[in-house]
């Protein structure tokens, strides 16, 4: 799907796109023991990239 996505992106926007994913699963990865903590890594995420 994400393939699909970046059809759509300039190349620079699909570099964002790999690195924001990268940080947030990393981040979701290493505070994910529970769903409270998963779900605070997501929103912390969209907070810091919302315009």
């Amino acid at each position: 799907m994400q393939e699909k996505f970046n059809i759509y992106l300039s190349t620079e926007d699909q570099i964002k796109l790999e690195v924001t994913t990268k940080e947030v699963l990393g981040d979701w990865k290493d505070h994910s023991e529970t769903i409270e903590g998963g779900n605070q890594v997501i929103i912390e995420h969209l907070q810091r990239y919302e315009k």
